[in-house]
């Protein structure tokens, strides 16, 4: 019996592990720059339009470079974070997305009422949870 591999759930989840050791995610703004995109949120999957405002996401790498980046429409990115662990790094301030002055100021004004409406619901959950 000593040849039989571990269980599953002994092994634990070695990716995982060294993605938190790596760091937390990464947000950034941009303007889709051809119809090569598509939205990553699972509800969604439709096509970033050229010249439309996208969000990146840009998960931890071990690898000298940053990890590849995911696209996002602006809501879509904050509706795939009531799905998100609750350790997972989430964009709670304006700060947390780089290239903001990338977009129009309409999308700016639009990134920062969805960070506002999203950090009411953390707030909302965590009274829940208390």
């Amino acid at each position: 019996m000593a040849d039989e591999p571990p269980a599953p759930l002994s092994r634990g989840k070695p990716g995982a592990k060294a993605a938190a050791a790596a760091g937390e995610n990464e947000y950034v703004a941009g303007v889709a720059w051809d119809d090569r995109s598509t939205c990553q949120a699972a509800e969604c999957r439709k096509p970033l339009a050229i010249g439309e405002a996208r969000i990146g996401k840009r998960p931890p790498s071990l690898a000298a470079r940053p990890g590849k980046t995911r696209w996002y429409h602006l809501d879509c990115v904050f509706r795939t974070f009531r799905r998100a662990c609750r350790d997972s790094k989430t964009i709670t301030s304006i700060e947390d997305v780089q290239c903001l002055e990338a977009l129009a100021p309409a999308d700016r004004a639009c990134v920062r009422a969805l960070v506002e409406g999203w950090r009411a619901e953390l707030a909302e959950a965590t009274r829940q949870d208390a």
